[in-house]
């Protein structure tokens, strides 16, 4: 397709994510590639559609962009923000449990971006160390 595949990054229950660059913007990007059993649901398919626009209206510094979102052939895939960095997840295993005050920043952080996604009618379902940048 248009966005050359770099790297696989990890793989979730949802699909596949891959590291890119955006053809136009010549800037690093991440590619979720969603597994068969999604994108063969039709009703799914409008689901993705509606929600992928939806949040890419969204803006704030905790919460990663979408640039684009298609279809090439049967597979869906949503372009989004490239972080650099580690998630939530890996640095607990290193290094164990966050300070208090680094906990209360985190959370207060957490709390302002699942925000803004609520005021779009947004619900993220998988919010986890895992997923936490």
């Amino acid at each position: 397709g248009r966005y050359p595949i770099e790297a696989e990054l990890g793989r979730g229950a949802m699909g596949v994510v891959y590291r890119s660059t955006h053809p136009r913007l010549e800037i690093p990007v991440a590619i979720k590639v969603l597994s068969d059993q999604y994108s063969s649901d039709p009703s799914f398919r409008q689901r993705f559609h509606r929600e992928a626009a939806t949040v890419a209206a969204l803006n704030h510094p905790g919460i990663v962009r979408v640039y684009d979102f298609d279809e090439d052939g049967p597979v869906l895939f949503i372009v989004m923000e490239w972080v650099d960095g580690r998630s939530m997840r890996s640095w607990l295993d290193e290094y164990g449990r966050f300070s208090v005050d680094v906990s209360v920043d985190l959370i207060q952080q957490l709390l302002s971006a699942v925000g803004v996604a609520h005021d779009y009618q947004v619900v993220y379902r998988d919010l986890k160390p895992d997923n936490i940048l």
